[in-house]
């Protein structure tokens, strides 16, 4: 697992670089507190590390703190067993649900009100009941990607969607239940930026 910082500094550097603005190499954590007082986004982000982070070292009492002040100040519910990788971008955090073993890839943008989470109690092969989300995928605004599911990598998520089937790599879905649109190009891809994860 890599460094609490260096997750925090790759989180950063996805939110400006899709908010295209830049970051400076090298913040240390006077900056990136600084940056999060000031960033309700990158906020929300930084407390579900830390909640994360707690929850791994099981500090009971401060996951349950953690897990209170997240819903107080955004109406959002981040699992702290949810595997998140660096990348986090929550644009606009409120009402925001993130179940249990919920798995997400780098440079993922999720927004407001969206749900991951189970299917009551649908199951696949393995045993997952939870999404697995790909690299570089989009979650608009109050989609519901329920049960055990892969989202392909660069998928995007149409906003008011219900996923409850897999979604392949490079899809554009939307509905309910959602279906595919089209599939995207090479050329639409210009938020993969080149970060080590």
């Amino acid at each position: 697992m890599p460094a609490l910082i260096e997750e925090l500094r790759i989180d950063l550097s996805w939110i400006n670089r899709v908010d295209r603005r830049c970051t400076p190499v090298g913040w240390g954590w006077g900056k990136i507190l600084r940056y999060a007082a000031a960033n309700r986004s990158f906020r929300a982000v930084l407390l579900f590390r830390l909640l994360r982070r707690a929850y791994l070292r099981r500090r009971r009492i401060t996951t349950a703190v953690l897990k209170r002040i997240i819903y107080h100040l955004y109406h959002a519910e981040f699992a702290p067993s949810a595997d998140i990788a660096p990348g986090l971008r929550l644009p606009h955090p409120t009402g925001v649900i993130i179940g249990g073993h919920v798995s997400i890839g780098p440079m993922t943008t999720i927004g407001q009100h969206v749900t991951l989470g189970g299917n009551f109690g649908k199951q696949d092969a393995d045993g997952r009941m939870y999404p697995r989300i790909g690299r570089g995928c989009w979650i608009a605004a109050g989609a519901v990607v329920a049960g055990p599911i892969d989202v392909g990598d660069y998928a995007i998520i149409g906003a008011n969607s219900l996923v409850t089937r897999d979604v392949p790599e490079r899809a554009i879905v939307g509905g309910i239940p959602a279906r595919e649109i089209r599939r995207r190009s090479n050329d639409e891809l210009y938020w993969d930026m080149d970060v080590d994860t």
